[in-house]
């Protein structure tokens, strides 16, 4: 959840648990089959769903919300379901007087929150048998120097020598995740977020944090060429993250999940001065991870429908 053990509050600890007695599940054909089969599964109510067109603002008037503008217009509505990332979504907010001035305090107080780690995920296709060793889920962790391998780091020069990180193989246990012969690998890096002023140097964080995750992995598997066996790569880094999905400082899993921002200490998914506006993600109630999210989208679903019918 974007947190060290340092700061994490000691309930997490029951999600390995759940983990390890309950298993995890994985949808065959990954998790763009969960996106594909909501989208089938509301277009065949009558919904319209329009890609490829920018939401540039959330338009509210006497304190409720008329519609979104776009790149291709207004739309006029009564409800809104933001599911930008929460915390990066009121200066979105426009209209009346009240509500632009409304929306500038919710951003500063939001913005003064504390938020998860940011994360360098490399999404790599890799040839030859050089994954052997690697099961479906791997998680790496430094037990000799624990304490400034969980600091997340700001700089290249932070970065662990041998830093914690998770790797998924999805093919291990879906042979659609990747072509015959090749295997589909997602290294999930934790870095610190962009929160504070702090100039970074993210092109020299990513090619340090890469050949570190390379280098344990070769020394890990046996595999000297290890790197060798990168045919394909794409990184998404903490920029790309905040560019690509509009999360506030880039911070990948959204608000911290201290005790202090943990369930209904997160923001409300209903706007409690905005009528029809409400959100869905990882920054609002209950939290981060898919499971949640889904659970928070449909809690928001069911309270729609009990204030429209």
């Amino acid at each position: 959840v974007g947190l060290t053990p340092y700061s994490a509050p000691g309930v997490f600890s029951l999600l390995a648990a759940t983990e390890l007695t309950d298993g995890v599940w994985y949808p065959k054909g990954g998790f763009g089959r969960i996106r594909d089969g909501i989208h089938e599964a509301v277009r065949s109510l009558g919904v319209v769903v329009e890609t490829g067109v920018r939401v540039d603002g959330i338009v509210v008037e006497g304190g409720r919300v008329v519609g979104v503008r776009t790149s291709a217009g207004v739309v006029e509505a009564d409800v809104v379901v933001c599911n930008r990332d929460l915390a990066d979504a009121y200066p979105l907010i426009e209209g009346d007087a009240r509500a632009v001035e409304y929306a500038r305090e919710k951003d500063a107080a939001l913005s003064s929150l504390s938020y998860s780690s940011g994360v360098i995920s490399f999404l790599w296709g890799v040839d030859g048998n050089v994954c052997g060793k690697l099961l479906h889920h791997n998680v790496f962790i430094n037990t000799a120097a624990p304490k400034k391998a969980w600091k997340p780091a700001r700089t290249p020069a932070e970065l662990c020598a041998y830093p914690n990180f998770y790797v998924h193989v999805p093919s291990k246990s879906d042979t659609s995740a990747a072509p015959e012969g090749l295997e589909s690998v997602m290294v999930l890096l934790p870095v610190a977020s962009l929160q504070g002023d702090v100039e970074r140097d993210m092109e020299g964080m990513v090619a340090t944090g890469r050949q570190l995750v390379i280098d344990f992995l070769a020394e890990a598997l046996g595999q000297d060429d290890f790197g060798q066996h990168i045919v394909s790569e794409t990184t998404i880094d903490p920029v790309e993250w905040r560019r690509r999905y509009g999360l506030k400082h880039g911070a990948a899993f959204g608000l911290s999940h201290g005790l202090d921002q943990l369930s209904i200490f997160r923001p409300s998914a209903e706007d409690p001065s905005i009528d029809g506006l409400f959100f869905a993600g990882a920054s609002t109630r209950p939290g981060n991870g898919v499971p949640l999210v889904m659970i928070g989208a449909r809690l928001v679903a069911e309270r729609i429908l009990e204030l429209f019918g």
